[in-house]
């Protein structure tokens, strides 16, 4: 059997020696970790720290992604059955969830503190830096938000 040379790839690695500056979206605090600005084309990753109650409403967006919880309990809800219908998963430290581009769904922190990570195909962090540099962390101007979300081509059951 011939050994085939592997290709060398045209791009270079990047490196993030420092921590991202944290997105403040829907009382989460959002730290990149391989994002657009590291160069990712294929994936996103985020950290989320989030405290007891912070999450955001039912929602669907392009991007697919999932969840790994490292800390607390995170409540993953399922709204693609409808409003009156949501499924619900509590997840613990090591569980995980995969939420396809589309589908509507919510999550919640379940404890007092709540980290998980977030993996997800492009979108989430234009979402996300959207928010930060609209909100600047606010979570009352319900209007603003939901053009925020709009103009990422996101959908919600409540607009």
């Amino acid at each position: 059997m011939t050994m085939q040379p592997i290709a060398k790839s045209h791009t270079e690695i990047s490196f993030r020696t420092e921590p991202a500056p944290v997105l403040r979206v829907m009382g989460e605090r959002i730290t990149p970790q391989v994002d657009r600005a590291l160069g990712a084309a294929a994936f996103e990753v985020f950290e989320v720290d989030s405290a007891e109650g912070s999450g955001p409403p039912p929602h669907g967006h392009p991007w697919a992604e999932g969840y790994v919880v490292l800390e607390g309990q995170l409540a993953v809800v399922d709204w693609s059955a409808g409003i009156e219908e949501p499924a619900e998963q509590v997840l613990g430290p090591g569980g995980s969830a995969y939420i396809p581009g589309g589908v509507v769904h919510s999550f919640q922190a379940r404890s007092k503190r709540c980290r998980f990570t977030v993996i997800s195909t492009r979108g989430a962090h234009a979402f996300f830096s959207d928010m930060e540099e609209t909100l600047a962390g606010a979570t009352d101007d319900i209007e603003t938000v939901i053009a925020v979300a709009k103009r990422n081509r996101m959908v919600s059951p409540l607009f």
